[in-house]
């Protein structure tokens, strides 16, 4: 192992050894210590739940938006039991068609409201 380490990084490995412990130390050389990573992640995500073509859907949000035109009151939860995903994960479909402009809310805020289809 010693041996191979050397070989490797040019540097020795330090041994140390006590009453009831070893301890080996494996020094890198400069230069494999220098540049570290280079490069890294570049452009990120695209696209996603709000980003990317406005009048491309992912199949989950034509699923919603299918569900919502067969039944205009439909709610969160109603939703959420369909999809079987969470609220909240309903409410970012829900986000994404309302800003893509293919639905927005109408009637009462509490109790009484429904779907308004803006385009298909």
């Amino acid at each position: 192992m010693e041996e191979g380490w050397k070989h490797y990084t040019d540097t020795a490995p330090i041994f140390e050894q006590g009453t009831n412990f070893t301890k080996v130390e494996f020094w890198l050389s400069a230069k494999e210590i220098q540049g570290g990573q280079t490069g890294g992640q570049t452009g990120g995500q695209t696209g996603g739940q709000t980003g990317g073509n406005i009048d491309v859907l992912t199949d989950r949000q034509r699923e919603a938006l299918t569900l919502i035109k067969a039944k205009r009151s439909i709610g969160r939860k109603e939703l959420s039991a369909i999809l079987n995903i969470n609220e909240s994960a309903v409410q970012k479909i829900l986000n994404v068609l309302k800003s893509k402009g293919y639905i927005q809310r109408g009637g009462r805020a509490t109790f009484g409201g429904y779907w308004e289809i803006l385009k298909e």
